[in-house]
C-alpha cells in the first residue's frame, strides 16, 4: 500500500487489474470494471467488498477529495 498509515483500525486497498496501467501515466487508471476493493482491519484478512464511495488522497496531501460517487453492481 502506498499511503502510509498511522493508528487506523480499518481502510480499504484497491486492487488495480493490469488493464489499468499505462506505461505513460504514472498512476493506474481507474476503471471500476476492472478494479476489485477489499476492507481491511488490523489483525484480520482482507476480504472483497463492494464499494459505494471511492476517495483518494494524494500523497503529501492532507484532505480527501471524492472523485467518484457510484453504485457498483459488477462484483
Amino acid at each position: 500500500m502506498d499511503n502510509q498509515l498511522k493508528d487506523v483500525s480499518a481502510w480499504t486497498e484497491i486492487d488495480y487489474s493490469p488493464i489499468c496501467y499505462n506505461t505513460y501515466i504514472k498512476v493506474p487508471l481507474f476503471e471500476p470494471k476492472n478494479v476489485q476493493f477489499y476492507r481491511c482491519r488490523q489483525g484480520k484478512e482482507k476480504e472483497l467488498t463492494k464499494l459505494i464511495q471511492v476517495v483518494f488522497k494524494a500523497k503529501g496531501a492532507e484532505e480527501w477529495r471524492m472523485t467518484l460517487d457510484m453504485v457498483i453492481s459488477w462484483l
